[in-house]
């Protein structure tokens, strides 16, 4: 299928924040981070605040103290407690940082650099990248609003996601059935219908209560399922991700992953993880949505911090990783 460059170049200028990262470690604002550190009250000794001087540092501090433990998922979060003066704070911060605007991780050169090398028939995939269900809405309706718009034109259609178990608390019936997601025409039928258990389950519901545009009429949809870990651990972005390119994706095909801010800048750096481990030429973009309900999560702020401490951590990974592979070539 011919794909005209128009969607790709539109790509190039739709977004406030752009980087050329081309799988390499992304960007870091040290001067951001301590001032983070200051304003949240991180001390190392009495009267002297965390600092630090490089990414590791960073990483050391903010996996101390930002970085939720393994057992909890980002709605088990306490409630914030930070007060206004530091809300504030961070909310500068985070924004001048790109964590709350929306985004476009550009991950190889020629598509920021070099438009001359897009070619016609370029094939796009655009991949949305699961979560809990209504964040999961937002991704699906922020990628039909591009093809809507005629911003992105994808060949094909995928929503990556695992088999989570839903969580009754955030994930129960009346999320399932939270009318402002639900197109007019949509029924339940008790009878031959059942409820989803699972996110990929989850997926295919909302895929099929939501209102799409006309342009998809003709575009496949799949769903891209990770089986959960042997631990009974859920599936994280970096699995789901090698899951979906573990039988190659084909040459001449450019991936537009779909997330959401905060997580744009850390779910980028996993997918680039992925691709580092497996050796896989691929070109891709990660895009999402702004975050402008900074209030509305009472957990919003332990989320974003979580959010920097795994964008951090993943960099530094991330790094290490790229490092071994030169010193072995």
């Amino acid at each position: 299928m011919k794909i005209f460059n128009k969607s790709l170049f539109f790509l190039l200028i739709l977004f406030q924040f752009a980087v050329n990262s081309n799988t390499k470690p992304s960007n870091h604002d040290l001067k951001a981070y301590n001032k983070l550190f200051k304003a949240l009250n991180i001390k190392k000794e009495e009267n002297i605040f965390e600092e630090a001087s490089n990414l590791e540092e960073a990483n050391t501090i903010m996996q101390k103290h930002f970085l939720r433990k393994p057992t909890l998922e980002r709605n088990q979060l306490s409630e914030d407690s930070f007060s206004s003066e530091q809300k504030n704070e961070m909310r500068k911060i985070f924004y001048s940082i790109g964590f709350l605007d929306s985004a476009l991780l550009f991950s190889n050169e020629h598509i920021n650099e070099r438009k001359d090398e897009l070619k016609n028939d370029q094939e796009i995939y655009l991949v949305i990248l699961g979560a809990y269900i209504n964040t999961m809405r937002e991704r699906i309706l922020y990628a039909l609003e591009m093809i809507k718009k005629n911003k992105i034109n994808p060949t094909k259609i995928i929503i990556l996601t695992g088999q989570r178990p839903l969580d009754e608390a955030n994930e129960g019936e009346v999320v399932l059935f939270d009318v402002q997601y639900i197109r007019e025409n949509w029924t339940f039928d008790a009878q031959t219908m059942q409820l989803p258990k699972n996110e990929t389950q989850a997926s295919e519901w909302i895929w099929h209560q939501i209102e799409k545009p006309d342009q998809i009429a003709n575009i496949p949809i799949v769903f891209n399922s990770t089986p959960m870990k042997s631990n009974n651990a859920r599936a994280n972005t970096e699995d789901t991700i090698m899951n979906l390119i573990k039988d190659g994706i084909p040459s001449n095909v450019h991936i537009i992953f779909v997330s959401n801010a905060p997580f744009i800048q850390y779910q980028n750096e996993s997918i680039k993880i992925a691709i580092v481990k497996n050796d896989i030429n691929v070109s891709f973009s990660t895009i999402g949505k702004a975050n402008l309900n900074t209030e509305e999560d009472p957990r919003f702020y332990q989320i974003l911090l979580d959010s920097l401490a795994r964008f951090v951590y993943s960099s530094v990974q991330l790094n290490k990783m790229i490092e071994q592979k030169n010193n072995k070539s």
